[in-house]
């Protein structure tokens, strides 16, 4: 295991000495040496064995769990186990760690970033733990965006009912941050509604309920920049639900609207669409 003070701590949670998949882990990847050496200027290895304090603090539920610290003991970073390899486990962390100094460098000067900045660092901060998340999305709601409100509403989606008032009164909210539809916002509303209706579609309904949202943008919202993105998305929906025929005008409808830099795919896609129909 690495011995070298740094300012970083990697705890290895492994529940006991004998866990297997902890054990697993220890022998394939935390001692090898491409892991060690990757990372041997990095962070300094903690091996935790049944630590109710530090597992409680870090919200360990499963074994192996991995979590980086800084020298305050803010957590930055928590997985369990990966299917990776000794070195590109490694430089998985070692991407981590440069996202987190970036991140907090700019915390340094949130104040003078534009709004796709923050946009940018506050989606990178949802994959860490501490304060940076907090602050930007104070930074993001003091420019009145509209995208930590859309990062809610994804949210509610998931753990409300779909009539769930709270949903349109959410949706309200939002397109006043972005009345005129500046910044796209609803794209990103159909695009959040599309995935939610998909994920509760009960098993006896109808599975184009789901692409509701989608269509209703279509017609309500001239974007000629996004239009083919979103019939090809509908056109993919419509295949993976076995749904050919609708799956095809959305496909050639995409394709006709489509910049040439993508009708190569969208024609392979087309190609395959045909020859399903013909087996129907």
């Amino acid at each position: 295991m690495l011995n070298i003070l740094c300012a970083i701590n990697l705890f290895f949670f492994m529940g006991s000495e004998d866990h297997p998949w902890s054990q697993k882990l220890s022998d394939e990847v935390l001692s090898k040496v491409e892991f060690i050496e990757t990372l041997k200027e990095e962070l300094t290895i903690v091996l935790v064995v049944c630590s109710d304090e530090l597992e409680n603090k870090y919200k360990v539920a499963e074994f192996p769990t991995l979590v980086l610290a800084d020298s305050s003991g803010e957590m930055i970073y928590k997985t369990s186990y990966l299917p990776l390899e000794a070195k590109p486990f490694a430089l998985h962390f070692k991407k981590v760690l440069k996202d987190y100094r970036e991140l907090k460098e700019a915390l340094v000067c949130v104040d003078t970033l534009k709004e796709e900045e923050l946009e940018a660092l506050y989606a990178a901060s949802k994959k860490m733990g501490g304060q940076a998340q907090e602050i930007l999305e104070k930074a993001l709601k003091k420019q009145k965006s509209p995208y930590v409100l859309l990062d809610e509403y994804a949210q509610l989606w998931k753990t409300r009912k779909r009539t769930d008032p709270e949903l349109q009164l959410m949706r309200k909210k939002i397109e006043e941050r972005d009345p005129k539809n500046e910044k796209s916002t609803l794209l990103h509303l159909a695009m959040i509604e599309f995935k939610g209706l998909s994920a509760k579609l009960k098993r006896k309904e109808d599975p184009l309920i789901a692409i509701r949202p989608l269509k209703a943008y279509l017609e309500q919202v001239n974007d000629s920049e996004h239009r083919w993105a979103v019939e090809m998305v509908i056109a993919q929906y419509c295949m993976r639900k076995n749904r050919i025929q609708e799956a095809l005008v959305h496909a050639e409808a995409s394709l006709s609207q489509a910049p040439a830099i993508a009708q190569a795919e969208i024609s392979e896609t087309l190609g395959y669409l045909r020859e399903l129909e013909l087996k129907y």
